[in-house]
């Protein structure tokens, strides 16, 4: 298992202090989403699709939400 930071052994990596890589995150937030609400999930948005969205409302998305937009973008209403 892994150590948590008050020295709990677990095997769950989410309730670990050692975060996963965002592409794995990411992916896994769009399944976990897909799974509970049943969402149609559209392919992520390229690097120059975010900096053009961006770029538009005169932001920058934070690097995690950046890396979940990049493994899917929902669609719905």
């Amino acid at each position: 298992g892994i150590i948590s930071p008050l020295g709990h052994i677990t095997t769950d990596p989410f309730r670990s202090s050692a975060k996963p890589p965002l592409p794995v995150y990411s992916q896994t937030t769009i399944n976990h989403l897909k799974s509970l609400t049943g969402l149609e999930v559209s392919p992520g948005l390229t690097n120059q699709e975010i900096s053009a969205v961006e770029s538009s409302l005169g932001f920058s998305f934070p690097l995690d939400l950046r890396s979940i937009l990049q493994a899917g973008v929902p669609v719905g209403t």
